[in-house]
């Protein structure tokens, strides 16, 4: 991930550089990417929610919030479950 210092722009700039070209905010494009992971992990081998979400998440419960706030459902649960 690029930072602000590496491309000699204000944070505020940046931010706003970031969201127009992506549509989301840093951390938001992180999470999605990250819940994408974890989509393709486990419809390929995951066997629970704890291992999948080790893929890209250190704490269960904060996999399970941002991917029910990215994807509305949480159907992995009951695809991995």
């Amino acid at each position: 991930m690029v930072s602000p210092a590496k491309t000699y722009l204000s944070p505020s700039n940046f931010f706003k550089r970031f969201k127009e070209q992506f549509g989301l905010t840093p951390l938001n494009y992180i999470n999605h990417e990250r819940i994408k992971t974890c989509q393709t992990a486990a419809f390929a081998k995951a066997k629970n929610i704890k291992h999948l979400s080790m893929y890209s998440f250190a704490d269960v419960n904060y996999f399970v919030r941002t991917f029910k706030k990215i994807e509305g459902l949480h159907r992995v649960c009951t695809k991995a479950v």
